[in-house]
């Protein structure tokens, strides 16, 4: 998909992008724009629940 940061679609592409980077914080992020466009997006929901998960088990940073 061609960079189109008005279109939901595109920023929850990038949080996936993001998550599979393991650049959790950055990935939430996209994922909260993608929903913030379009709330009832179910791959942003779905992803955003996934990284949310993965942020509670990744260890914290010092």
């Amino acid at each position: 998909m061609y960079h189109s940061p008005q279109t939901a679609a595109w920023w929850s592409r990038l949080g996936y992008a993001r998550m599979l980077a393991k650049d959790f914080p950055a990935a939430k992020k996209a994922y909260d724009e993608a929903l913030r466009q379009n709330p009832g997006l179910n791959e942003a929901v779905r992803g955003k629940q996934q990284v949310e998960s993965l942020m509670a088990k990744a260890p914290a940073a010092n």
